[in-house]
């Protein structure tokens, strides 16, 4: 899995194993989250984002700008 840096005042960088539909997000402190089962669809819409930030707030991540479904992380990396 690599991780692909992003312009993000609290996110570092993201990466995604589309087999596994894992997501992965460093955070600017350097935690590193995993999440599963987040389909690739809502890994695009991360990325096009105007703000990351509006998808990702730690530890939780928000899948919709809606914001009517979260996603735990599955465990903390780091």
């Amino acid at each position: 899995m690599r991780l692909i840096p992003v312009r993000s005042s609290g996110v570092r960088a993201v990466g995604y194993e589309e087999e596994r539909r894992g997501l992965y997000v460093q955070f600017i402190d350097g935690d590193l989250y995993e999440y599963d089962e987040v389909p690739a669809s809502e890994v695009i819409d991360l990325f096009q984002a105007k703000s990351i930030g509006r998808f990702v707030s730690a530890p939780s991540l928000t899948l919709d700008q809606n914001r009517t479904r979260r996603a735990e992380p599955v465990r903390k990396i780091r």
